[in-house]
């Protein structure tokens, strides 16, 4: 059976986290933070105000083992969040070498980025599925959850980011109802209208 649940705090829970989070981010973020990448967003993850934090991140769990993950935000909590995010990686023990690395990224994100600007958002950070999980229906009940999340939350619309060549991505978020709101060299941005909760 397939629930959606509140992360945890373990060690297993937070490597699987760093895992799937590189899956979501199409392997970018082990290249730019390096050797250190593991334990660097462990420390995101167990943190309670991050972008990456455990209190924003639902696990997908097939008979008790995680097989996807959604980290999700209001879009009004974004910019202190992402503050907070980017002041751990900083103070993080890394390689100068990593520490380019990082900076690099981060001008080229500035450039590129499409970010929550909407207010009543709810944006959807990331959404990874394992593997041998895919086609099974877990993206589908985690986007599934992230409405109904919106939605008790008083947001109106769902955002997210995908690679306009990520086909199969695209194909599937417009199936669940996004449309393509902005795009920005080869970054989409998506929104999907949620209806009000029920009184």
């Amino acid at each position: 059976m397939l629930v959606v649940e509140a992360s945890g705090l373990g060690d297993s829970e937070a490597a699987v986290y760093a895992e799937l989070k590189d899956v979501a981010a199409g392997g970018t973020l082990k290249s730019t933070l390096g050797r250190n990448y593991a334990a660097i967003l462990k420390d995101l993850y167990r943190a309670d105000d991050t972008l990456q934090s455990h209190t924003r991140t639902w696990a997908a769990r097939r008979d008790g083992t995680v097989v996807g993950h959604i980290s999700c935000i209001p879009s009004d909590e974004y910019a202190a969040a992402k503050k907070a995010s980017s002041a751990l990686i900083r103070s993080a023990s890394l390689v100068a070498g990593a520490r380019w690395q990082i900076e690099s990224t981060r001008r080229i994100l500035k450039r590129t980025a499409l970010g929550p600007w909407g207010p009543g958002q709810l944006y959807i950070q990331s959404l990874a599925v394992r593997e041998a999980e895919r086609r099974q229906g877990v993206a589908s009940e985690l986007l599934a959850f992230a409405s109904r999340l919106g939605r008790t939350r008083a947001c109106t619309e769902l955002s997210l980011n995908t690679l306009a060549v990520n086909h199969a991505a695209l194909a599937f978020y417009e199936a669940f109802g996004f449309h393509v709101h902005e795009r920005r060299f080869r970054n989409l941005k998506l929104i999907r209208k949620l209806a009000k909760a029920p009184a």
